[in-house]
Parts: structure tokens; sequence; C-alpha cells
């Protein structure tokens, strides 16, 4: 769309995570809504990845960053998957349930899994008992997509064709 028509960037967040642009010639709206987890998230990284405490995620609250906005469109493409493998304390009504990779805590090690199975119900439902018919496409993990080093480490995303089969590595 970018080679035929100038996008207007109408919004974007405080960190620049979340943006939104609009196509005036083709009355078109593109919003990219950064809410890694889908769920209600208390995350304590700078802008360079690195954290000072453990993610709060809570189990039982989807992330109104995007259920909010989610009546104004009328295609959704909703992804998750990496970030789960992060170090996390899952709570659920508020209370501590557990935990994913929290060695030094004397929590119940749930595994990323738990959370993630737990996420994807919440999101499914949503969608579903939604009175607002969008058409959904689900993606789930992608590979990296930067080259020659981390997003904020001097990688670039370079890549204009898709990965090849044997091609990419998943990594945490």
């Amino acid at each position: 769309l970018l080679q035929v028509d100038q996008a207007e960037e109408i919004y974007h967040d405080e960190q620049f995570k979340s943006k939104t642009w609009r196509f005036p010639s083709y009355n078109f709206t593109v919003a990219v809504i950064w809410s890694p987890f889908l769920l209600k998230a208390d995350i304590f990284e700078d802008n360079y990845g690195f954290s000072t405490a453990d993610i709060e995620l809570h189990l039982d609250k989807l992330d109104e960053k995007w259920t909010s906005q989610f009546n104004d469109f009328d295609y959704a493409m909703i992804a998750g998957g990496k970030w789960f493998l992060k170090t996390a304390i899952y709570y659920e009504n508020n209370t501590i349930q557990g935990c994913h990779y929290c060695p030094k805590r004397n929590l119940t090690e749930l595994g990323f899994d738990h959370a993630y199975r737990k996420a994807m119900k919440l999101v499914f439902e949503f969608v579903k008992n939604s009175s607002h018919k969008a058409m959904v496409f689900f993606r789930t993990i992608t590979p990296d997509h930067f080259e020659g080093g981390e997003w904020f480490s001097g990688g670039t995303c370079q890549r204009r064709v898709p990965f090849k089969e044997g091609e990419w590595n998943i990594s945490s």
C-alpha cells in the first residue's frame, strides 16, 4: 500500500510502540497495538529490553489496550507467543498463583505454557462472544526478524520475502 499511497501517521503512544496510520486515498487505517501478552501485564523494561523487575501477568484479565478498540476494526491480526518465554509472576483474582522461571522465589513453577493456554482461551472467548464480527486472523510465534543484532543493538529488518523452510530458527 505504501507504494501507491502516502500514509499519514495519526497516532503513536509515548514510546512509539503503538501506532496508527491512515491511507486517505483508500479510506484505510492500519493500527499496531502493542500488547505482547494480550493480557493485563505490568512490564518493567526499558526501551532496550532490560528488566528491573519480573513481569506481573494477570491471567484472568485481557489488556484493554486492544479490547477497547476491537469494535473499531473490520480486520484484526491477533498475535502472541514469544513474550510468554520471559520470567513472569502469574496472578489470578489479584493473587499470585505461581510463575515461569523464577528460581530465586518460593513460588510454584507453572511454566509459560500454562499462561499461554489461559491467555489464548480468554482471547478466543472474547472474540467469539463479541457482538462485533470482525475478520480475525491469529498468528502464534514469529521467527527473529532482525539480522546482525537485536532491535536495540544495531540489528536491521531488511527482509522483503518470507523465510523458506529450514531458513529460520525460533529462539527465546
